[in-house]
């Protein structure tokens, strides 16, 4: 089986950021910590893309194993594209409108 290549679309980005900045606010290299587990769930996802399961049509969501988000992607022929790293606490449905660009 060939893997497919992650791609971050520009929501995942700047949310990616968002996170990493408030967690650095909170303590200098927890932003880093959150970085190196949001990488091993993009390994996981790489890995094993269809075995996180479906919540919304034909997306996905994965959750990191120590901070309370989760990536939101779907799957392509070519490519995972992963559309929101979102906090699950909040509705993953709300964070799909308008981020598909």
């Amino acid at each position: 089986m060939i893997k497919k290549p992650i791609v971050l679309k520009p929501g995942a980005l700047i949310d990616t950021q968002e996170v990493y900045d408030w967690y650095e606010e909170k303590l200098i290299g927890l932003g880093e910590r959150f970085l190196a587990e949001l990488e091993a769930c993009y390994i996981r996802i790489e890995n094993h893309p269809t075995s996180f399961g479906k919540f919304y049509k034909n997306y996905r969501k994965a959750q990191l194993k120590k901070y309370p988000y989760l990536v939101i992607y779907t799957i392509t022929k070519t490519e995972i594209l992963v559309f929101s790293v979102f906090h699950g606490y909040r509705n993953p449905g709300q964070r799909l409108k308008g981020n598909n660009k």
